[in-house]
């Protein structure tokens, strides 16, 4: 992402960096993990206008069903309306900023603890104890901020910004490759919560390299379908070749990698050539291939 300089001294001070391409890689300079202006650069010109997965859909499944979260520091508000429509409503009363829902669970509306301020299921404004005498004030034209909100197979997203794209058009190469994986009839059983002290950017870089898979996840990388050593992938021959690229840059038909360029560019991701289609034989939370195919049997 560029980074505008002008006006500020803490970013004046940052070390420029330039990506030179696999062959001369280089991370950036520490302080663009580090320095809290970078970030607010992020949050306010990449992150608030990009869609956000954000809880899932089996926790709004009914009308009146809510959760809370934070998304970049504001405090959201997730709930389905009557007519089944799944809103993202900012959860800051509009009377002195307390939070008119706290967790989760199913509500006719909503109220703030603080001083009563109600609202309905699409954030207007129900009725403000003590407010009733007051002039030129009618609690019916008050209206929680609105985000955008899409739910997307067994998931809920939102964007802040009326600046991202429609969630159709940004969603698009995600749902072509999801067709074959019956999303459709996946349980929701549960999840884990991880708090992770890092730089987002950290997480980004180790999701995009297979590097450490056979060091961090030998599992894993026993279920890969590829003769190909992990150690020997050829960077320049996988950015070059595009689709069709083996882990070691020759033309073999076995297509360990995948460099996909369209449309983020750089995403090397598995392709498992074999008759079951792609990932079939991706790990389960059992331990391994065998203990996740008694939960499914493989895709066709």
């Amino acid at each position: 992402m560029p980074v505008t300089t002008t006006g500020s001294s803490a970013l004046d001070s940052l070390r420029s960096w330039v990506d030179r391409g696999a062959r001369l890689s280089e991370s950036m300079p520490a302080e663009w993990y580090t320095s809290p202006e970078v970030f607010d650069l992020e949050c306010r010109h990449l992150l608030s206008r990009t869609w956000h997965i954000v809880g899932h859909a089996e926790d709004v499944k009914e009308p009146g069903d809510f959760f809370t979260m934070t998304l970049l520091g504001e405090p959201v508000l997730i709930v389905r309306n009557k007519q089944g429509v799944v809103n993202a409503l900012s959860n800051v009363c509009r009377h002195r900023g307390g939070p008119p829902a706290v967790g989760r669970g199913n509500r006719k509306g909503f109220t703030c603890a603080y001083h009563g301020w109600a609202y309905d299921l699409d954030g207007r404004g129900r009725g403000c104890g003590g407010m009733e005498d007051a002039e030129d004030f009618d609690a019916k034209e008050l209206q929680l901020p609105q985000y955008r909100a899409e739910v997307w197979g067994k998931w809920v997203f939102m964007t802040m910004s009326d600046e991202a794209p429609p969630f159709d058009e940004w969603i698009e190469t995600v749902a072509d490759r999801a067709q074959n994986y019956e999303l459709d009839d996946l349980e929701y059983l549960g999840a884990r919560k991880w708090e992770l002290p890092v730089n987002w950017k950290v997480m980004n870089d180790a999701n995009h390299e297979a590097y450490h898979v056979p060091f961090v996840h030998p599992g894993l990388k026993s279920a890969y379908n590829v003769s190909d050593n992990f150690g020997t992938v050829d960077g320049d021959a996988l950015a070059g070749r595009g689709n069709g690229a083996s882990a070691n840059g020759s033309d073999g038909e076995s297509d360990g990698y995948t460099h996909m360029t369209k449309p983020y560019g750089g995403e090397i991701f598995y392709l498992e050539p074999n008759p079951r289609g792609p990932f079939s034989k991706v790990i389960g939370s059992l331990g391994g291939t065998a203990d996740y195919r008694q939960i499914k049997p493989p895709l066709p």
